[in-house]
């Protein structure tokens, strides 16, 4: 999933670029409260009455003032495209009637006005003829270009084209870097700025020194709400795309965690002014890059929650047109797609896309993600022409707004088109995208990196399907080794479990292939193979921890259904060699996995049963904070937090509970009847469906 990045935009994404505060509006004012109370045209009249005023006393620079109102009532009364005629035309009025430093204050309060509807081909053009007015004034000075560089590489990041933007920031910093008057808030808003970018192109350690960079310069300015709270959560919301790119969860989460708390006390403030709104954008993205987090180690339940609150926020205090609005119904999709509820996902891409497509800009990226879940989701599907068709014009999308470079969402997107060719025999295909990508990785010093593991299981599974199965093996047991490097002693848990989300599918890989390749498949050899797959279940046993909720359960179990079916495949061989009960009872209890599961759901929705082993107090606690996070929006993220604590207190004080309840998938029937009153008895017939089990998996 794409994180926001703060210039701000990544939500998205993740990293945001902010925009440094312009001119404001006067508050008050019979005009502003006019067109607060919607009396549109009222406003126009006041508008109209006040150009005839100060043109006729050739006091044109104080009409420089009414721009952000013109655009308001115009946009309100018909679109942004009339708001922006409307404002053109009021800009035009005072060419060669003021100075050039006057009509860039003029340029960069329309640019304000179109950040604030979401409007950035609009704010790039405005910012563009500040620019150039800029270059016109003779007073101008170095710092006021780097202002305006920067003020360009802003919208052309919010309008997906991370070529364009570089440049422009690139020139900026440079310029303030080696300018001995620079303020250090220009320092921060560059670094901030520029670290997005590197991010964007993978290159995590240029990433980390420019926001390192950013919260230095941060520590030299005055201690203000702004400085305390605002640039603080924007900076933290970037390092913590940073650390969820690089394993380390329980870092980027609790960046997360930082940056809403930050603005939220902002928004709260008394002197956030005209950047409250900015803050609340970047609230909303802050909740969904959150969701992207969680999301990664498979907890849906509180991903889902997140994206919908965030986007039910959005649609209530967001302008109707705002790419909030069209981003938020892209990542929805993309969530409903992962948790395999296509109409719902079909929905909210197709109208993601609509809005995307009817806005002012092309938003390169954000078109390519919702083209790339469609792909997936026709994919999935079997309909092979459409899925072709998105990934093509997904391809298409990222090449224009990357050029050449590769974020974390883009390489995701190559390795899933890779393998599309690769299950259609399109094998030149599948490898060069495959292949570009780790060389990029290596270039770029990510070799060895948690990025580089993903690309070599990439390849692994490439070979796999192209039946080279030495080279799946060579490439799949190079990625556990890489993965296991980033494994650092006395490692969080959550941080273990985001590393190692594909370390079963390397296992799998690895194992069929060996497998594939066998002469003898003799009891030895099938224990080996065995030992591996199991080596492999118990990851997905440790993902199970962190999530509680069956809908998130069922699709770690779908997810991974390739590697239980064949160690069930192998249990059942060994059986066969062996007689050994054990391996029965394996190759039973990996079946009835799903079985298990579904009961543990449905006692979910039993409240009135009493567990054996468990206080009615604490079962209580566990219904009302269960009904608490089932409400969803406000106060969600505490929910989260006293959610965890209670898990903690339950798995330290009653861990046969817990066991049972949230920290095992895999485990018999009768373990579970043993954690159950008699009243509430689970029945198991096993014989004749077993033996009919049996006979299938003999045969094949």
């Amino acid at each position: 999933m794409r994180r926001n990045i703060s210039l701000l935009l990544v939500t998205g994404t993740f990293v945001a670029l902010l925009l440094p505060a312009q001119n404001k509006k006067p508050t008050g004012s019979a005009l502003e409260q006019a067109l607060e109370t919607k009396e549109y045209k009222k406003a126009d009249d006041i508008i109209k009455s006040e150009v005839d005023r100060f043109t006729a006393s050739a006091n044109y620079d104080t009409l420089v003032h009414l721009i952000p109102f013109i655009g308001e009532s115009n946009n309100a009364q018909h679109d942004a495209g009339k708001a922006a005629a409307a404002i053109n035309a009021h800009i035009a009025l005072l060419q060669k009637k003021i100075p050039p430093r006057r009509l860039v204050d003029a340029y960069r309060l329309a640019a304000e006005f179109y950040s604030s509807i979401g409007q950035s081909k609009y704010g790039y053009e405005a910012s563009r003829l500040a620019h150039e007015q800029t270059l016109l004034d003779p007073s101008h000075t170095e710092l006021d270009v780097a202002r305006c560089e920067y003020n360009l590489g802003v919208y052309a990041y919010r309008l997906g084209d991370i070529s364009l933007s570089l440049p422009h920031h690139r020139r900026a910093i440079q310029i303030r870097q080696t300018n001995t008057k620079t303020d250090p808030e220009d320092i921060y808003l560059s670094a901030n700025s520029l670290g997005a970018l590197m991010w964007n192109a993978s290159k995590y350690d240029s990433a980390e020194y420019y926001y390192n960079s950013a919260l230095t310069a941060l520590s030299k300015m005055p201690l203000n709400e702004v400085n305390q709270y605002f640039r603080p959560a924007n900076v933290y919301n970037n390092l913590a795309a940073l650390y969820s790119v690089r394993g380390e969860t329980t870092e980027g989460i609790k960046a997360m965690q930082q940056t809403i708390a930050n603005f939220q006390k902002f928004i709260a403030s008394k002197n956030a002014g005209s950047r409250r709104q900015s803050a609340t954008e970047g609230l909303f993205e802050a909740m969904d890059n959150l969701a992207g987090i969680y999301k990664e180690v498979g907890d849906f339940a509180k991903a889902g929650e997140l994206l919908k609150t965030s986007y039910q926020h959005k649609k209530t205090t967001l302008d109707p047109a705002h790419q909030g609005i069209f981003i938020s119904e892209i990542l929805l999709g993309q969530y409903y797609r992962d948790v395999h509820e296509y109409d719902s996902a079909s929905a909210y891409l197709t109208s993601g896309l609509s809005k995307l497509n009817k806005a002012e800009g092309d938003y390169l990226f954000w078109a390519a993600d919702a083209h790339y879940s469609l792909a997936l989701m026709y994919d999935d599907q079997k309909n092979s022409t459409a899925a072709r068709e998105n990934y093509m014009k997904s391809e298409q999308l990222y090449d224009q707004s990357y050029q050449g470079d590769y974020d974390n969402a883009y390489m995701d997107f190559l390795r899933s088109a890779s393998l599309f060719y690769a299950k259609n025999n399109e094998y030149p295909k599948a490898f060069e995208r495959a292949n570009k990508v780790y060389k990029y990785l290596i270039d770029v010093g990510e070799g060895s990196s948690v990025q580089a593991f993903y690309q070599l299981l990439n390849i692994a599974e490439i070979n796999y399907l192209g039946k080279r199965y030495n080279d799946a093996i060579k490439f799949s047991d190079n990625a556990v080794t890489t993965i296991n490097a980033n494994m650092k002693q006395g490692i969080a848990l959550m941080d273990s479990v985001k590393m190692e989300v594909f370390k079963p599918k390397a296992i799998l890989i690895s194992v069929r292939s060996a497998y594939e390749l066998g002469k003898k498949f003799d009891t030895a050899f099938l224990k080996s193979l065995s030992a591996r797959l199991h080596a492999g279940l118990q990851l997905l046993e440790k993902r199970k921890v962190l999530i509680d909720d069956e809908k998130s359960i069922n699709i770690l179990i779908s997810d991974n259904q390739d590697i239980i079916d064949f160690t069930k495949e192998i249990e059942l061989r060994l059986y066969d060699l062996t007689g050994s009960s054990t391996h029965l009872d394996n190759f039973i209890n990996l079946h009835e996995s799903a079985l298990y599961t579904r009961i543990r759901g449905r006692l979910d929705k039993k409240n009135a049963i009493q567990f054996t082993g468990l206080p009615a107090a604490m079962q209580q606690e566990e219904d009302s904070l269960k009904n608490a996070l089932a409400k969803g929006s406000e106060n969600y993220l505490a929910r989260i937090n006293d959610w965890d604590a209670h898990l903690g207190k339950v798995k330290k004080n009653y861990p046969a509970y817990y066991n049972m309840r949230y920290a095992t998938i895999f485990k018999p029937l009768s373990d579970l009847q043993s954690s159950i009153p008699d009243s509430h008895a689970v029945s198991s017939v096993r014989s004749d469906s077993i033996l009919q089990l049996y006979k299938s998996y003999s045969e094949r």
